[in-house]
């Protein structure tokens, strides 16, 4: 049997405490073990690599995708990756990892499966990790457990930054202890910068840091003088990027530091159990369903293994502690506390009830998790070497364990695929789907996307996720949410495409719902795209007469262009130039006829992501004008900032004005 392990020595006697000289005893490989390692690369290709068109595909995903495909293109070399959640950018090595399959394919399928296939080679990566400092058996369990565990095979079918952290830290991982255990100059030299890059990927993955300062620790008689200078000058040279990103996003003021916006914990019993209760998911593989289909979780299950206790599960759970006895007694004190580290340091660190944590603030130390189980079962299978039938059914139990995850992960993507997942924590429209409407859309060079406005919709169905699907047919994409008072009309021909779910609106529909809709049924319950062809701009509202203005331009390239003044309503046309980086705000004022301001309104103007080039902008503010208004003063400025733009050959004028009728 595969898990059978000689134990005849005695526990003092294991191959793997220090050697006299502070060394590390290896393991070497052989044709068996070659043989056990495909098998474990086999059952993590097998998951990862399943319904290749099932795979998610949100706003994150879009927005790498665009900053890639811009630097293969050679538009620039990006120093910032995408806005993470706090607002702050991320590292541009999320970029950068990306790059090997963008230069081949811009398809997100194909992206996706080489994410998938760095997980894969990660998974090969951690057994070469057990096997080499711990032993074939532990090598094993270990590595089915990471390919199978449907935490790992789900954080990792994703255009999603926090999916291949594990293929870089886990390599990064192997040459240091290549390094420092064993003494090993290139791994010396090169664990530190690989670390680096991965850490970089996702925030979280910065709490595991200090496992390398252990390392260099024990390490450090043997780290040589050489080594330090060439580590640290591309580690350097890693960093180097982000490090002028961030001070460029700064001194620029992109992202000034009152910006940041930080998840905050809850301040109660099950916020302060939160990090350990997803740990205790990682480690078992149970709770997928809760960040994949939680409003039809129990759906899910049911549909999955009907009344099959997942409770089996739980087996893994209870080895993991047995791990961490023995690993604490059986292996040398440099590897059991790096592992430990390694395990549950970010625990430690998110334990603290500041910042509020997600299960993939932890997938940098699914890998030791799964060494640890890998121990407690080594550990139990020879403790029970006497009772060859109890062990048997063990081995058999594990077995049924791996089997089982393996099917739960099959047999999601395939429930998530013809089912509909609402919510944030739902599965998104499967790219199989989107791809569809991709292909009707592929005709025209300009589209709106009109949506309810909700964060939810916009990150899985709005402008972001066209313009890097469409890239190479699109001129121009923009957003129009329901829940804003703006509408925009491109000078040409252009799609109106009416996202799932968004309701009829009396404002809207006629603008933009014109002839018979292409309909794209999505999944049960999910709606459908419409997807409405408009030769020219349609008219405004009905009884909507725009009086035209000379064009009052602003230093921002915004120009008015007209107005409609009611008793209750005030609407203005607008001319955009293209898009900004830059957001801005507006402020209508009631003047009377001394000079006098009776009143004022603020508001944020259309974002100007959705900016292109002479499209024409609709707004409307319900007002009500103050007694004595003789003009109305419009102003533009950049949104947290009092300070205004100036009119361009205005002589310092910083307003537009509308004149108001006596009553």
């Amino acid at each position: 049997m595969p898990f059978t392990c000689n134990y005849e020595r005695t526990f003092k006697s294991m191959t793997h405490t220090s050697s006299a000289d502070g060394s590390i005893k290896i393991n070497p490989i052989t044709g068996r073990d070659l043989l056990l390692l495909f098998v474990v690369l086999v059952a993590a290709t097998v998951v990862r690599f399943a319904h290749p068109d099932a795979i998610d595909y949100r706003q994150d995903q879009a927005d790498l995708a665009m900053l890639a495909q811009d630097m293969v293109e050679g538009k620039g070399i990006p120093l910032v990756g995408i806005p993470s959640s706090s607002r702050l950018p991320n590292s541009p090595v999320t970029v950068y990892a990306l790059l090997p399959a963008y230069i081949i394919s811009s398809d997100p399928v194909f992206v996706t499966m080489y994410v998938a296939l760095l997980n894969v080679i990660a998974t090969g990566l951690l057994w070469m990790i057990a096997h080499r400092y711990f032993n074939p058996t532990v090598a094993l369990v270990a590595g089915l457990a990471f390919a199978l565990n449907p935490w790992a095979v789900g954080f990792s079918r994703s255009i999603w930054a926090q999916d291949y952290v594990p293929p870089f830290l886990i390599l990064g991982v192997l040459l240091g202890l290549y390094g420092f255990l064993e003494g090993k100059r290139i791994g010396q030299i090169l664990s530190l910068p690989i670390l680096l890059f991965a850490v970089q990927i996702h925030i979280a993955a910065w709490a595991l840091m200090p496992i390398y300062l252990w390392l260099v620790w024990v390490g450090r008689k043997r780290f040589s003088r050489g080594a330090i200078i060439a580590t640290i000058v591309l580690s350097a040279l890693v960093m180097l990027p982000f490090g002028l990103g961030m001070l460029q996003t700064f001194t620029n003021n992109v992202a000034p530091a009152e910006g940041v916006q930080v998840l905050r914990r809850e301040l109660n019993v099950r916020g302060l159990v939160k990090p350990y209760g997803q740990i205790a998911w990682l480690i078992t593989g149970l709770g997928t369903e809760q960040y994949g289909a939680r409003e039809v979780a129990e759906e899910l299950v049911q549909a999955v293994f009907g009344s099959l206790p997942l409770v089996t599960w739980l087996l893994l759970g209870v080895l993991l502690p047995i791990g961490v006895v023995v690993l604490w007694r059986r292996w040398s004190r440099s590897l059991s506390i790096f592992t430990l580290l390694w395990a549950f340091l970010p625990l430690l660190v998110f334990s603290i009830p500041i910042l509020d944590v997600f299960p993939f603030y932890f997938i940098g130390s699914i890998a030791a998790l799964m060494i640890l189980i890998g121990l407690g079962a080594d550990w139990v299978f020879d403790w029970l070497r006497k009772y060859q039938p109890v062990r048997y059914a063990l081995i058999g139990m594990l077995g049924f364990v791996f089997v089982t995850q393996a099917i739960w992960s099959l047999r999601m993507i395939d429930f998530v695929t013809a089912n509909y997942t609402p919510g944030q924590f739902g599965s998104s429209t499967p790219i199989k789907y989107m791809n569809a409407v991709r292909d009707e859309l592929q005709p025209y060079r300009d589209v709106v996307v009109v949506s309810s406005g909700e964060w939810v919709d916009l990150t899985a169905s709005g402008s972001r996720i066209w313009a890097a699907l469409l890239r190479e047919e699109l001129d121009c994409v923009r957003d129009v949410t329901l829940n804003r008072n703006f509408a925009v009309f491109p000078a040409g021909s252009f799609a109106a495409v009416f996202a799932p779910n968004t309701p009829a609106t009396p404002a809207f529909d006629p603008l933009y719902r014109e002839g018979e809709p292409t309909l794209i049924d999505l999944r049960p319950g999910e709606g459908e795209y419409s997807i409405y062809n408009l030769q020219t701009a349609p008219n405004y509202p009905e009884n909507t007469i725009i009086q035209p203005i000379n064009p009052v331009a602003f230093a921002n390239g915004v120009s008015l262009t007209g107005y409609e003044l009611r008793h209750d309503l005030l609407l203005l046309e607008w001319s955009l130039p293209g898009v900004t980086k830059t957001e801005y705000r507006y402020r209508i004022s009631f003047i009377d006829s001394a000079g006098n301001m009776l009143g004022e309104l603020k508001s944020e103007f259309w974002s100007s992501v959705n900016w292109c080039e002479g499209d024409r902008l609709l707004s409307w503010n319900p007002i009500m004008l103050p007694e004595g208004t003789t003009t109305i003063q419009i102003e533009m400025g950049v949104r947290g900032d009092d300070a205004a733009l100036d009119v361009v050959d205005s002589d310092g004028r910083s307003w537009a004005e509308i004149p108001v009728e006596p009553a």
